[in-house]
């Protein structure tokens, strides 16, 4: 039998067309158990305004990427606790959470900026399944500290 090399995992922060985010209570545990439990290699932990982690990525390969959230917010979502997430660019998120709303679908109110500049909106389809939408926030909505945050974060990776 012909071993296939396993390659390295690449650690470098890219944007990702699609992705599968995780609301989780203990950030810590789960973390921990998918690097050791599923060989998934933490990327960074991103913190909130207080300097909490709030977010983790981690990966196992390229582009098979998970993102750990801490408590995830808005009502129906709540009762997912895993959820495609897909770029949402330019969409105009409202008019989009508008078309889920009228064709009997739910969204927790709309879209909600986050504490890492991006604009999500969360909608669950008739079964109950999630899928959110993600964008940065318009420069004028970002946050300039969570820039500095990222610098850190980016800096701890170099050095780790």
């Amino acid at each position: 039998m012909t071993e296939v090399p396993v390659p390295a995992i690449e650690r470098s922060l890219y944007p990702m067309p699609a992705l599968v985010a995780r609301s989780v209570r203990e950030l810590a545990r789960t973390q921990r158990w998918s690097e050791e439990g599923l060989d998934r290699a933490t990327l960074a932990q991103i913190p909130d305004p207080s300097g909490a982690a709030v977010l983790v990525p981690l990966r196992r390969r390229r582009h098979q990427d998970i993102l750990l959230v801490l408590g995830a917010s808005g009502g129906a979502a709540e009762s997912s606790r895993i959820r495609l997430t897909v770029a949402a660019e330019t969409t105009d998120l409202e008019g989009l959470a508008d078309r889920a709303r009228a064709a009997g679908g739910h969204t927790a109110g709309g879209s909600l900026a986050t504490p890492w500049n991006t604009l999500d909106l969360v909608t669950t389809d008739p079964d109950a399944d999630t899928v959110g939408f993600t964008q940065r926030l318009t420069a004028d909505r970002r946050d300039p500290a969570f820039a500095r945050r990222l610098v850190a974060v980016r800096g701890g990776m170099a050095s780790g």
